[in-house]
């Protein structure tokens, strides 16, 4: 009991060390603009028209399509610079000398875009909404938090029951993070998505001016936006509205975008097809860029029932899999992806693959099949077409699939259906998505006992345990191996490679270059 007690002490003392090199690392007043990875002048004015793939609802907590329309609207506590370090946000941080008290104080003249001031108690409430719903707010931050409170209108305290080594980067993430809204809508939509667009209320340097469903969405600059100040890039950085609005517009036939952006109906898409970037590289009119954020095409098996819950079934697809075949079929150019079995980015300091990946033998797949006692049933896959990666991945898979020997009824559905149907695990036995970077391996989505595809594995819960107290990052490297190991043991998921996004751009659109995983449009001007 003594030792453990100091390792805790330990443990805790090396967590503040981090914090204040963090705290020391971003911040104070800054008034020049970001820096541009194009030519010319930033400035101001037009309106940016992005295409996107469609979404259920606009509410940044529970909306789990990957599309960035409410990253612009809402903010986070606190927020991640280029390298995912945690920075002031909304609000400044502090621990207490164990660690087990955190202070987040909101900075001065934050405003709703209703023009009220922001409270601690809308910091508060939006906080344990999200730490109540998300899983990995209830993962990292939820299962360690003893009490939050409001202490004055400027001041939230967060105890914990113990450290919570992943509370600061949970707080920080953009992908169905911790976004701060006004307290009455927290207690109006305590646990179900924000359906009401009048409601959309955030801090964001944009604000909502009108969402047709299924067509668009519109968002203005927000004139009494009050930027960080941060001296850092990413989303921690300074954000400038360049922009007076940007549309986002749900689109989902590939012709249409590149034909739209070479009309000048569209300036900004991203995710294009391989083919896209063959037929128009080169063309005067636009230009392309491949932003390495980290992407993993992959598939995710329903481990809760049917044939796909038998362990050695999933060994046996993986056996299967020629990777080489399915990333060349999805994005054709090399300089598109690569080849890597690493959950981790590649060139992160988890980067990690495992002898498994990629190694195919199709004799040796039928004969994990036999021993799974697969029995013909048929094997529902869900992807979609929203997104070519999708389903270029689940053609090739479902096709090798139906090799060795498996009854395979792939079904082409939306993103957003695909997206509501996952969570019922009597309607799949495997799906398509792709898995983006997180600030820390262990905050991968799939991880979660609840996430769609539902994980349940006590090695793997004991690990994630050890990882979210773990602070030491040689340690935290190891655990993120011995995590790597168990998911090619137990094939919860399947990765193909690492794709490299490929953004299709009018020549009018500079500096449109992103950090992270998650994308951002705020620092992008138009030329005149």
């Amino acid at each position: 009991m003594k030792n453990s007690k100091l390792h805790s002490l330990f443990c805790a003392m090396i967590l503040l060390c981090a914090t204040l090199f963090a705290l020391s690392g971003c911040g104070g007043s800054s008034t020049a603009p970001a820096k541009s990875n194009d030519p010319g002048k930033p400035q101001y004015g037009g309106t940016l028209k992005v295409v996107v793939a469609t979404v259920s609802s606009l509410d940044p907590q529970m909306e789990a399509a990957d599309e960035p329309m409410s990253r612009h609207i809402f903010e986070t506590p606190l927020s991640l610079d280029e390298n995912g370090g945690v920075q002031t946000g909304l609000c400044t941080y502090k621990y207490s000398g164990d660690a087990l008290t955190l202070t987040l104080t909101l900075r001065d003249g934050v405003k709703f875009h209703n023009g009220s001031p922001v409270k601690a108690e809308d910091v508060a409430a939006s906080i344990s909404r999200w730490a109540n719903n998300v899983s990995f707010g209830k993962s990292y931050v939820g299962k360690y938090m003893d009490s939050i409170s409001a202490a004055d209108e400027k001041t939230v305290v967060i105890k914990f029951k113990s450290v919570a080594g992943l509370a600061l980067t949970s707080l920080a993430y953009e992908y169905m993070g911790a976004y701060v809204m006004p307290k009455a809508v927290c207690e109006e939509y305590p646990s179900s998505p924000v359906i009401n667009a009048s409601k959309i209320i955030g801090t964001g340097p944009y604000k909502l001016v009108e969402w047709k469903q299924d067509s668009y969405v519109m968002t203005e600059r927000f004139a009494d936006y009050k930027a960080t100040g941060n001296k850092c890039g990413g989303p921690a950085g300074n954000k400038y509205a360049y922009s007076d609005r940007i549309a986002f517009y749900f689109v989902k036939d590939m012709d249409a975008k590149a034909n739209g952006v070479l009309s000048g109906e569209y300036d900004y898409v991203r995710n294009v097809d391989n083919s896209v970037y063959a037929s128009l590289k080169g063309n005067s009119k636009i230009k392309f860029e491949l932003i390495q954020d980290g992407t993993k095409p992959s598939l995710v098996f329903n481990k809760k029932q049917g044939p796909a819950a038998n362990v050695k079934f999933r060994q046996a697809v993986l056996v299967s899999l020629d990777m080489d075949a399915i990333m060349k079929a999805a994005f054709g150019n090399p300089e598109l992806y690569d080849l890597t079995g690493s959950w981790a980015p590649i060139g992160s300091m988890y980067e990690y693959s495992n002898a498994l990946y990629n190694k195919p033998d199709l004799g040796k797949a039928k004969q994990l099949l036999k021993e799974s006692g697969y029995n013909n049933e048929k094997v529902v896959f869900l992807t979609s077409q929203d997104v070519s990666y999708y389903y270029q991945t689940a053609l090739m898979v479902a096709n090798r699939m139906k090799e060795i020997g498996i009854n395979v009824d792939l079904q082409v559905v939306d993103q957003a259906t695909l997206y509501s149907i996952r969570n019922d695990p009597s309607k799949y036995d495997l799906f398509a998505v792709g898995f983006t970077a997180k600030a820390d391996p262990a905050m991968m989505a799939f991880l979660g006992d609840s996430w769609p595809g539902f994980w349940i594995s006590g090695q793997k819960n004991a690990l994630m345990e050890k990882m979210a107290v773990t602070v030491d990052v040689a340690q935290k490297k190891e655990l993120w191996h011995n995590m790597t190991d168990l998911i090619y043991r137990e094939i919860p998921v399947i990765t193909f490679g690492e794709r490299r996004n490929c953004v299709l751009l009018s020549n009018k659109v500079n500096n449109a270059r992103y950090a992270g995983s998650e994308p951002y449009y705020w620092n992008i001007w138009l030329s005149k």
